[in-house]
């Protein structure tokens, strides 16, 4: 190959080969620019259209890659290749014709190694000379472009021609709107809006109440203010309600009056719409599980028993002592008795455990209120009833005798009574005294 006399076939495949991989690349970037242009302005108008969020830009864009990668590969780029003499020689002999594969024979000799102190070695290079050498010949006057012409980029490039000039003339007559588009397809992620006449700020936004309370929604209308706006409403993944609101010195509002589940929503009015905003309702603690331990009084000979109601009947002096599970954190908790006296309930570190102790001395009702850990949010549980059963005195009846009577020295005496008692006798006593005198 570093023959200098056979140098011209080299030089002449090699230009043949540079200008196909010109061709090659200039048809798949033709196409990339086509494809990409095109699906580019739909995917503005689609975007715009349907005010389509992060993930579905995403997936606008992944889709506008391919679709512009696969058409630049197939329209021109899948040519394209390593430097290959064989391969153009083949390409030269198919579009002149006739030369029999003189061009890919004189290349295989050229290339090929042979012992020159072999037998016949002098007819083996003299074959190659000549092969060459009508190889050059046959090839002294063709010109690249005759073998690789650019006749069939006429029509994609007057398309991309086209197209850009379609992009250009966007861009005078509506470039912040360009802008934007472009800048919410490359790169997706960002949040900004298409300009409008009307501009719309929404100054409620997202917001976190307490479950029950008011919620108050409100945006702000300038530019070009229409006379009314609409709100949308969804809860979850379910069909968005709409309602009408009047626009009163450019402002208009909504109010929900309790709200008790979390919601989006959605303000339009004229040609501007606000993102979607979330409303976050928090919900009161509530208790997961609830240990109640009651140490009962020795009155009553009971044993410790522990129960997971919050509503129990318990002997007067009962020692009550709850530990309570809820299902998020608190700050604050306290345990409010009707007609009495607040107690602080103790709060775990993690929020999540409050625990108290008190002696049952009267039947109540009662609640908790805690103030929840991370929003700040104080609530009350609902009401329970401690219902507290009195220790009554035992009750004792003489039977016999059954009124006064007299007796006389010596006669012997039955006396014969009855008890009672809500938790049962441990142990009875006769008192009696005689002619008036001490008890015994």
């Amino acid at each position: 190959m570093s023959d200098p006399q056979h140098e011209q076939l080299d030089l002449r495949i090699r230009a043949v080969w540079r200008r196909g991989q010109r061709l090659h690349i200039t048809a798949g970037l033709l196409a990339l620019g086509r494809w990409g242009v095109l699906l580019f302005l739909v995917a503005v108008a689609v975007d715009w259209m349907t005010h389509m969020p992060a993930p579905g830009r995403v997936m606008i864009l992944l889709t506008l890659l391919a679709v512009s990668g696969y058409k630049a590969w197939r329209c021109g780029w899948r040519h394209a290749r390593a430097y290959s003499a064989t391969h153009t020689a083949l390409q030269i002999e198919e579009h002149i014709g006739g030369l029999q594969s003189l061009l890919v024979t004189a290349i295989q000799l050229r290339t090929a190694s042979r012992n020159l102190s072999e037998p016949g070695s002098e007819v083996y290079e003299s074959l190659r000379d000549v092969t060459c050498r009508r190889a050059e010949e046959s090839v002294a006057t063709l010109r690249p472009e005759e073998i690789v012409g650019y006749q069939g980029l006429r029509r994609p490039l007057a398309v991309a021609l086209i197209l850009a000039l379609i992009l250009g003339v966007f861009a005078v007559v509506n470039g912040p709107f360009l802008a934007v588009g472009i800048a919410r397809i490359f790169p997706p992620w960002l949040a900004v809006n298409y300009p409008t006449r009307t501009q719309l700020d929404v100054e409620s936004g997202d917001m976190i109440v307490k479950e029950g309370d008011t919620a108050l929604i409100q945006a702000r209308v300038s530019g070009v203010i229409p006379s009314q706006a609409k709100l949308a409403l969804r809860t979850g993944t379910g069909e968005p309600r709409m309602h009408t609101l009047e626009i009163t010195d450019g402002v208009c509002q909504y109010t929900i009056k309790a709200a008790f589940r979390g919601f989006e929503y959605r303000i339009t009015a004229g040609d501007a719409w606000s993102p979607w905003h979330t409303v976050e309702v928090i919900s009161s603690p509530r208790i997961e599980h609830a240990e109640v331990s009651l140490e009962f009084p020795s009155y009553t000979d009971r044993s410790t028993e522990t129960v997971e109601a919050l509503t129990v009947s318990v002997p007067e002096g009962t020692r009550i002592k709850w530990r309570l599970t809820l299902d998020r954190a608190v700050s604050e908790a306290d345990y409010h008795p009707a007609g009495a006296k607040s107690q602080s309930l103790d709060v775990s570190p993690d929020g999540r455990t409050v625990t108290m102790q008190q002696v049952a001395s009267q039947s109540r009702s009662y609640n908790f209120t805690w103030v929840e850990k991370e929003h700040g949010f104080a609530f009350t549980s609902p009401s329970h009833y401690l219902q507290v059963a009195p220790d009554h005195a035992p009750r004792v009846e003489l039977t016999s005798p059954k009124g006064n009577l007299y007796a006389t020295l010596g006669r012997k005496l039955d006396l014969a009574f009855r008890g009672r008692d809500d938790h049962g006798l441990g142990e009875s006593v006769v008192a009696y005294r005689v002619n008036k005198i001490e008890e015994e």
